[in-house]
C-alpha cells in the first residue's frame, strides 16, 4: 500500500510539473483591403516582420503577407508598428495557440 501511494505521490508530481510549463503561442498581425497603408513593419522584442498584402477579412493564421510572430512565450508582449506615415504599438497576451490581430 506504501509502494502504490508512493507511486501515486511521484505521478501526481510530474503532472503538476507538466501542468506549470511556460505556454508558448503564435500571433499574425494584419490589415484590411484598402486600409491605405503601405509596407507596415511590426516590431515585438526587437524581431520585425512586415505586413505587405490586405485581407478582406481576419486571415489564418501564419497567412503570407501578413507580420507573423511564432513560438513566443506565453506572458504579455509589447509590440511596435509603423509604415512610415502611420504608427500603432501595444500589447498582446500570448496563453496558447495563435492570436490574429487586425492593425487599423
Amino acid at each position: 500500500m506504501k509502494r502504490l501511494l508512493n507511486i501515486l505521490a511521484v505521478g501526481f508530481t510530474i503532472i503538476l510539473l507538466q501542468s506549470c510549463t511556460a505556454k508558448s503561442g503564435d500571433v499574425t498581425f494584419w490589415q484590411a483591403t484598402d486600409s491605405g497603408y503601405g509596407i507596415t513593419v511590426v516590431e515585438i522584442e526587437g524581431v520585425t516582420s512586415n505586413i505587405t498584402n490586405e485581407y478582406g477579412s481576419a486571415p489564418l493564421c501564419g497567412q503570407a503577407g501578413c507580420a507573423v510572430f511564432n513560438n513566443l512565450e506565453g506572458g504579455t508582449h509589447s509590440y511596435i508598428a509603423s509604415d512610415g506615415n502611420s504608427a500603432w504599438s501595444g500589447s498582446v497576451f500570448i496563453d496558447k495557440g495563435c492570436l490574429t490581430l487586425e492593425l487599423y
